[in-house]
């Protein structure tokens, strides 16, 4: 087991390298003293201890880049206005997000669209509309005509929603 002025240099260190957007605002405010507590008392387990417990209370798991950015698209006028390649680079900016900023730019297109219960809500009305259209297919009797009609129905739904991003 390291020593106690061992555990309090990794702590210190590992305190260091933590985004400060990941810390609360309550250590924030407090940092300072813990930092000169943590060094004041480097040779004691408890004191170490005591320190380390404060900085894991202090450390917030952000929420996912994609609800901030729907959210903020949602609620803001503004920010909806943003093009979703800024989008990326703010996100590259607050967090090593690099790896998925692909994969951002089309969550942030498809779930832009409201709450889950909107989204739903949203699916369950087409999902019902679908199964009228073929209902009204079947009905018809299957022809070439109703059917192409049907088809050409479902393509223009499905242009209105990828225009509309529902």
């Amino acid at each position: 087991m390291g020593s106690a002025p061992a555990l309090a240099a990794a702590i210190e260190a590992f305190e260091a390298k933590v985004r400060v957007e990941r810390l609360t605002m309550l250590f924030l405010a407090r940092r300072g003293a813990w930092l000169q507590d943590l060094r004041h008392s480097r040779g004691s387990y408890a004191a170490v201890a005591a320190a380390a417990r404060e900085l894991y209370e202090g450390v917030r798991t952000p929420p996912r880049s994609v609800v901030i950015v729907a959210a903020l698209r949602r609620l803001l006028p503004v920010a909806a206005r943003v093009p979703k390649p800024v989008w990326a680079m703010i996100l590259e900016y607050v967090g090593d997000t690099y790896p998925t900023s692909d994969l951002l730019q089309v969550a942030t297109q498809r779930y832009a669209a409201g709450a889950p219960q909107q989204q739903q809500d949203r699916a369950a009305r087409r999902v019902a509309w679908c199964m009228a259209a073929l209902d009204k297919y079947r009905r018809g009797g299957g022809s070439a005509g109703a059917e192409a009609q049907l088809r050409s129905t479902m393509a223009l739904h499905a242009t209105a929603c990828a225009d509309a991003q529902l």
